[in-house]
């Protein structure tokens, strides 16, 4: 189980890491990405977290990590295009 334990956590903070580039090219030109495809992926693990029999950490960690970057990366797309927007960009 501690084997299976460490292995969801390096490959959630490899998946949040990995999000870096793609949050700073959003903060810049939110336009170029996509945001109703991180709102469906953020549905999508909401589903998956109420969809567990069992709520261990090895089974909920990556999914709600998921859950909060996307709708994290959703909301900072919003917010930026609408940022912009006001500001006549």
């Amino acid at each position: 189980p501690h084997d299976a334990l460490a292995a969801v956590i390096i490959v959630t903070a490899a998946d949040c890491l990995a999000f870096a580039p793609p949050i700073r090219t959003a903060y810049d030109k939110p336009d170029e990405e996509n945001a109703v495809a991180y709102m469906f992926s953020t549905g999508r693990n909401f589903l998956a977290l109420f969809s567990l029999q069992s709520f261990a950490v090895v089974n909920w960690l990556y999914p709600a990590s998921l859950l909060l970057s996307d709708g994290g990366f959703a909301l900072l797309l919003l917010w930026r295009r609408r940022r912009l927007k006001s500001e006549g960009f």
